[in-house]
C-alpha cells in the first residue's frame, strides 16, 4: 500500500498540545456544549470572520439591552453530516433555497453531502470531477448548460478532500 498521508507524523507534530487539549476537556467532564466547545466556536468564528458587534448575551445569543458585545456565527457539530445538514436546513429558513432545488456535488463526494442535500428536501446532481484536482470542475459552472445542468441549478457545493481544500476562487 502506498501511505497518503502520515497521521502518525502529523499528531507527533503537535502531540503535546493536542494531549493537553484532550485532557482539559476529559477532565472538565463537558464533553459536548461546553467550555472549550464555546471557546472553539468564537476562535474559529473569528478567524473566519464571523464574529459580528451585535448585541449579544454571555452565551453569544442577540439581545436588545444595549449592552454590547460580539455575537458568534459558528456552531460545534460533532460530524460533517451534521454541518451540511444545518448549513442546508439554514439556507432554507432564510429562503435562499426551497424543497427540490438542485445542489451540484462532485459524484466523488463522501455519501454525507448526498445524505445532508436529501434531508433537506433538495436534489443531489453529481458531476464528475476534473481529473487533475478531483474537485467540481470550474468550467462547469461558466458552461452548465452544455453539461447537461440545469441553468437554475441553485448551489454548487464544494468538498474539501482528505485535508485539502476545495478550490474556492
Amino acid at each position: 500500500m502506498i501511505p497518503y498521508m502520515s497521521l502518525r507524523l502529523m499528531l507527533a507534530l503537535h502531540a503535546e498540545e493536542i494531549h493537553s487539549a484532550v485532557n482539559r476537556v476529559i477532565d472538565s467532564g463537558w464533553y459536548l456544549q461546553g467550555e472549550a466547545t464555546r471557546r472553539f466556536e468564537q476562535d474559529y468564528a473569528t478567524y473566519v470572520g464571523a464574529m459580528t458587534d451585535d448585541v449579544a448575551d454571555d452565551a453569544g445569543f442577540a439581545v436588545a439591552d444595549g449592552r454590547g458585545g460580539r455575537q458568534c456565527h459558528c456552531v460545534g457539530c460533532g460530524n460533517g453530516l451534521d454541518a451540511l445538514t444545518l448549513i442546508f436546513r439554514a439556507y432554507k429558513e432564510m429562503g435562499r433555497l426551497k424543497d427540490g432545488d438542485e445542489v451540484v456535488v462532485p459524484a466523488n463526494t463522501y455519501i454525507a453531502s448526498i445524505l445532508s442535500i436529501t434531508e433537506n428536501g433538495l436534489k443531489p446532481i453529481l458531476v464528475e470531477p476534473d481529473i487533475n484536482t478531483l474537485e467540481i470542475d470550474d468550467k462547469l459552472s461558466h458552461n452548465a448548460e452544455n453539461q447537461g445542468l440545469a441553468a437554475g441549478s441553485s448551489l454548487w457545493s464544494l468538498c474539501h478532500d482528505r485535508a485539502d481544500c476545495g478550490n474556492m476562487s
